[in-house]
């Protein structure tokens, strides 16, 4: 599967609207502040994106997840970890 920011940035797009049926308009936008999203909603989509892709998030780490950006780096980088 060839992984780029751009295809994982379309996932999380296609995985907020799926799950929560929001529109994600700025990868800068804060999930929580911005958009109101629910914590464990947002669970839903991290638990899509982790078998998406083959990953498990660190607990720790998903707090930081906080935009379309942050997101998409961070599943790229535990991609390369091969977490």
């Amino acid at each position: 599967m060839n992984v780029t920011k751009t295809t994982v940035l379309q996932s999380i797009h296609e995985s907020f609207l799926k799950d929560l049926g929001l529109h994600i308009q700025d990868d800068e936008q804060d999930f929580f502040q911005s958009l109101h999203v629910d914590s464990l909603a947002f669970l839903n989509v991290i638990a899509r994106l982790e078998k998406t892709y083959e990953i498990r998030f660190i607990n720790e780490d998903i707090p930081s997840f906080n935009s379309s950006n942050a997101l998409a780096e961070s599943i790229l980088a535990y991609r390369q970890k091969g977490a």
